[in-house]
């Protein structure tokens, strides 16, 4: 391969990344940016262009909006806890009838007892 076509190659590579990367660039400074999940972001917007709010009660919608956001999150944190807490005892019947479905249908019969001590947390001996 002579020199030229060495040099040509190296050429396209680096402005193909280079146009890449300017695309990428571009593509990023003219996305409007994603309200986060679980915001008001588009809410505020339409109520600060609806109503044309000046900066201190767009200031004071976004406030209120934050608190709302933040009181919502708690009342979900709340309802999960008392969630959980009461799938518990359905959540641990599956996992034994699992452990039991495991240990009495897959395991041969010679390895159950290693799946037993296992199961009861003592510490694992390679045998």
């Amino acid at each position: 391969m002579n020199d030229l076509r060495l040099w040509s190659l190296v050429l396209a590579l680096v402005s193909g990344c280079a146009g890449l990367a300017g695309g990428l660039l571009l593509a990023e400074r003219t996305q409007t940016p994603a309200a986060e999940a679980g915001s008001f972001g588009d809410y505020e917007r339409l109520l600060v262009a609806e109503f044309e709010l000046d900066e201190r009660r767009s200031r004071a919608l976004a406030e209120l909006l934050r608190h709302y956001r933040r009181d919502i999150e708690e009342v979900e944190r709340r309802h999960l806890a008392t969630y959980r807490s009461a799938l518990e005892p359905e959540l641990t019947r599956l996992g034994q009838r699992y452990a039991n479905l495991i240990r009495n249908h897959v395991l041969p019969e010679s390895r159950r007892e290693r799946y037993d001590e296992l199961a009861a947390g003592l510490p694992l001996n390679s045998d």
